[in-house]
């Protein structure tokens, strides 16, 4: 591309390629600027090549629809669990646990793990977890393990509440 006093020349090649991106483009309300400004600050904070960035729209886009539709009890507990393995890196029988007390909810509290995250106060938590777990000590350990749950709730805006009722 060679620049003239303001003239701009592009290849043949260059020039398909920027229609393209254009037709690509339209309807979008989104110009082939600020599409070209958003993939270099994508690569500038480390995200390199495309499928890179695919992946990244992916997941900011599964979290956008989170953020709309809150997730049901149940679906905010299975994502603590990948947050767990992918992020943190829980031990596998530490991930076995936690697998095993969401199973047990969803079994012996059907009417709870349906309901959206946010709407659960925290007296229906704790009568969950007396349906669901037979011993204090049991009911104790699932308040704090779901206590995750609820913190990644908070995190994501599933939850307008700033206290964990699992507490």
């Amino acid at each position: 591309m060679a620049a003239d006093a303001g003239i701009v020349e592009l290849t043949q090649a260059q020039a398909v390629e920027a229609l393209f991106a254009l037709n690509i483009l339209e309807g979008s309300r989104i110009g082939l600027v600020d599409a070209c400004r958003l993939v270099k600050r994508m690569q500038e904070s480390g995200i390199g090549d495309i499928a890179e960035i695919e992946h990244t729209f992916k997941l900011g886009a599964a979290q956008i629809r989170y953020e709309k539709k809150p997730p049901s009890w149940s679906e905010a507990a299975w994502e603590m669990v990948r947050v767990k393995e992918k992020i943190t890196r829980r031990c596998e029988r530490t991930l076995q646990q936690i697998r095993y007390m969401i199973r047990r909810m969803e079994k012996r509290c059907p009417d709870i793990c349906v309901r959206p995250i946010g709407g659960i106060t925290g007296e229906e938590c704790r009568a969950a977890f007396g349906r669901a777990f037979d011993s204090p000590i049991q009911q104790d350990k699932a308040r704090v393990v779901f206590s995750g749950v609820w913190t990644l709730a908070m995190k994501r805006g599933w939850t307008l509440s700033q206290s964990d009722p699992h507490a």
